[in-house]
């Protein structure tokens, strides 16, 4: 079973990189046609000769080897073609070439378990592979039939000589005759030749080149490429870790909720509940629905969202799952725990200025004069003054405290909290709430920072997880939109400050002077 998941993955990771593979396809057989096209054409043709053994007692000599095994006596050939230098000089110098070339350029070899020599040339010139391929054979075959009509010429000459010894009488008169019968054969098997032993079949001259071969080298090229191809897919995968849209299986934990990409966010700032559009806005409100079926009764539901590294937007996400809590009727308080490089200032701009979470923990303020109407249900408590010692801060019994007293204000607490793998803030909050959201960016977080992340936050407790993916793909869904008229929008369009009253004007000041919310209802229930 993992096995066949690993092989999904590895298939997944390069069809999603189909453009490297594609590429180098691409520049791998441009390559070997590009060769094809400088390559100098090669030439190949073959002369053929085939052997049909004599009769063993034809006085012939070593000439014709007749073992009565085909496949010694064809290797036989073969050696005296190959190995015999005088030949190969003869043949050299008819041919008009030198002997080195002659070797390079002719191979002599059986034709698998058949009768026949084949002498294939190879060269650069259709004439001159041609000419090699003839002069090889014929040479040959007139070599070994010189060979046989000599040893043949012998045998007459001793049967001459045993014939003039044998007196003319009526006795020897059947031996003279056989014996002259004999000695006529002889002659004329001599005369006619011996074309019958070694026949030639003469090479044409070719008329296409057997190298380049442009199909086979395109054909190979092409497989080549896309091992090269899937090869660098995958290498690129190895090394590129950023988290893809197509690629979400590689992630630890699966994706609660896919935030859809906007172009509304101002450059190098968070994208706020002011500026987000429909879509955004949405997501999280089916998000905040699920979370909110495991509140208890009664309690408030505290929610710490953080990311891996920086710049993942989970400042963003913490506003608009606030945002969206808030627009159902929930009391809801939103902590920028981020005393290092804090944020909801800029995505509230009416928190600057104001008492923070620094000030609140080190006793330089109480949690009522800190907290800051945002929006209708939502009350905002800033980071306040950046502050060295911000992991022991979130790590004291000040912020328990603190959470309890907000406890009973609100409905939902959200925390705004440091990146994981930089300080130890989120750690240390992680045991204090209810569930952990981790904002995964597209395009920006790796995978294996985010594995890290949610492990060594399963390892500080174990308070439930799951993923926000920034950054998706738009449904089309949502292509009727929104009016920026809608009162959710307009609720939110100061970018952090208090809705304007009808009619235009100033916002109230908010009560106690500090933005505290309103009280509970009697009888210390959270709003609906």
């Amino acid at each position: 079973m993992e096995q066949r998941r690993d092989s999904r993955r590895a298939l997944h990771l390069v069809a999603s990189r189909w453009y490297v593979v594609l590429g180098i396809c691409v520049l791998v057989v441009a390559a070997a046609l590009g060769y094809v096209r400088v390559s100098e054409p090669i030439y190949e043709t073959q002369a053929r000769v085939t052997y049909t053994p004599p009769p063993r007692d034809e006085g012939l000599g070593n000439a014709y080897p007749n073992t009565g095994d085909r496949t010694a006596d064809m290797e036989t050939l073969r050696g005296y073609a190959a190995g015999d230098p005088s030949l190969v000089a003869t043949i050299a110098e008819q041919a008009g070439v030198e002997v080195g070339e002659l070797e390079q350029a002719v191979r002599v070899q059986v034709d698998g378990g058949s009768s026949h020599l084949l002498f294939i040339a190879r060269g650069d010139s259709p004439e001159q592979v041609a000419l090699l391929a003839n002069t090889y054979a014929k040479t040959f075959a007139e070599s070994r039939n010189s060979i046989a009509s000599t040893s043949l010429g012998r045998r007459i000459k001793v049967l001459e000589d045993e014939l003039g010894k044998i007196a003319r009488t009526d006795d020897t008169a059947f031996l003279r005759a056989t014996m002259q019968a004999d000695l006529q054969e002889l002659r004329q098997k001599r005369a006619s030749g011996f074309d019958e032993a070694l026949s030639v079949t003469e090479a044409a001259m070719p008329d296409m080149a057997v190298w380049p071969n442009t199909i086979l080298i395109a054909a190979a090229s092409l497989v080549v490429g896309l091992g090269l191809g899937i090869g660098g897919a995958l290498l690129m995968a190895s090394f590129d870790r950023k988290v893809r849209e197509d690629e979400l299986e590689l992630l630890p934990l699966p994706v609660a909720v896919k935030v859809p990409r906007s172009d509304r966010a101002p450059a190098g700032e968070p994208l706020s509940p002011a500026t987000g559009d429909a879509a955004v806005m949405d997501s999280f409100a089916a998000h905040g629905s699920r979370l909110m079926l495991n509140a208890a009764e009664g309690q408030a539901y505290t929610v710490l969202v953080t990311s891996a590294v920086e710049s993942e937007a989970k400042s963003s996400v913490a506003s608009h799952l606030a945002a969206s809590l808030a627009q159902t009727g929930r009391r809801v308080v939103l902590i920028d725990a981020d005393m290092r490089r804090p944020t909801q200032h800029v995505v509230f701009p009416v928190l600057a200025g104001r008492p923070g979470l620094s000030q609140v923990l080190t006793g330089q303020s109480d949690v009522e004069h800190a907290l800051t109407l945002v929006a209708p249900n939502l009350a905002a408590i800033g980071a306040g003054a950046t502050h060295i010692n911000a992991s022991s801060l979130v790590a004291s019994l000040g912020f328990h405290t603190m959470l309890e007293r907000l406890s009973q204000i609100s409905g939902v607490i959200v925390i705004d909290a440091p990146p994981v793998l930089p300080v130890t803030d989120a750690l240390a909050l992680a045991p204090r709430v209810d569930h952990v959201l981790v904002s995964v960016r597209l395009g920006r977080s790796h995978v294996g920072e985010v594995e890290d992340a949610t492990m060594r936050l399963q390892s500080a407790a174990a308070t439930p997880q799951s993923l926000v993916l920034v950054g998706a793909q738009k449904s089309h869904r949502y292509g009727y939109g929104y009016s920026s008229t809608d009162p959710a929008r307009r609720a939110l369009g100061n970018r952090g400050g208090p809705p304007p009253p009808p009619g235009g004007g100033t916002p109230p000041p908010p009560p106690n002077g500090g933005g505290t919310p309103p009280p509970p209802p009697p009888g210390g229930q959270r709003a609906a």
